[in-house]
């Protein structure tokens, strides 16, 4: 019961009496940096160690925790934020923080990272928060900036995130369905010129011209109008070249 009533009190003040207390019994070691953490906190804030220490595993009894996969000032702001229920997100390190609670299964935080991720986006970060939501089965959130980048397409594909995708992302995001309801998608000249700045920035990608244009042709998602067979068949002939 002493230890239940500590931990809500640890809870309540937050990071600045972590750093208060002589009585940490356990470091997370990031880089040869380390922070001191109380078990009992991340026990009762983390899927993670919550398992970790069940005493099912060889690492249950360690009093040092190896976190070198991840960045330094990453972990400390997850630990922060299980301390005080507070974090300082950006654009810069919303990815990295989203990832490092998901691996430690803190809730909580995920649903802060996703509330900043959809108030927060713009043209520059969109694509790495889409990229997220994709590899992390995330399909309201998906939905959400796809439906952004589509809006601001034309700003969108200017940015280096747009020009180094993958194919495989570049064909999800330009022949999803949920496109087929968005003005811009209606012209394939936008479309075009999309596809072509991508396919220009790596000269070895013009032999995915057909594979890109084909499959929003023959599913009908788009208006056609008197431009539209120049274009694709434009498109399906395109050299990467200005």
């Amino acid at each position: 019961m002493k230890q239940l009533s500590q931990a809500n009190h640890f809870k309540k003040i937050g990071v600045g009496f972590r750093f208060g207390l002589e009585s940490f019994d356990l470091i997370l070691r990031v880089h040869g940096r380390d922070i001191p953490v109380h078990q009992l906190i991340l026990v009762r804030a983390s899927k993670y160690f919550e398992f970790l220490f069940s005493g099912r595993f060889e690492e249950s009894g360690k009093k040092v925790i190896e976190m070198d996969e991840f960045e330094f000032e990453i972990v400390e702001l997850v630990v922060d934020f299980i301390y005080s229920r507070t974090v300082n997100l950006s654009s810069d390190n919303v990815v990295d923080v989203y990832e490092l609670a998901d691996f430690l299964q803190v809730t909580k935080l995920l649903l802060f990272c996703i509330r900043f991720m959809v108030e927060s986006v713009n043209p520059t970060n969109c694509i790495a928060y889409w990229k997220l939501a994709d590899f992390y089965s995330m399909p309201p959130l998906r939905e959400i900036l796809q439906t952004y980048i589509c809006k601001h397409s034309g700003k969108v594909v200017k940015t280096t995130d747009f020009l180094e995708l993958e194919f495989e992302d570049v064909k999800s995001i330009m022949t999803n369905v949920e496109m087929s309801r968005l003005e811009w998608v209606k012209s394939y000249k936008s479309i075009f010129s999309a596809m072509k700045a991508w396919m220009n920035h790596d000269t070895t990608r013009s032999v995915h011209s057909e594979s890109l244009v084909t499959p929003t042709r023959n599913k009908g998602q788009l208006k056609p109008d008197s431009n539209a067979e120049i274009v694709c068949s434009g498109l399906a002939k395109l050299e990467c070249s200005e």
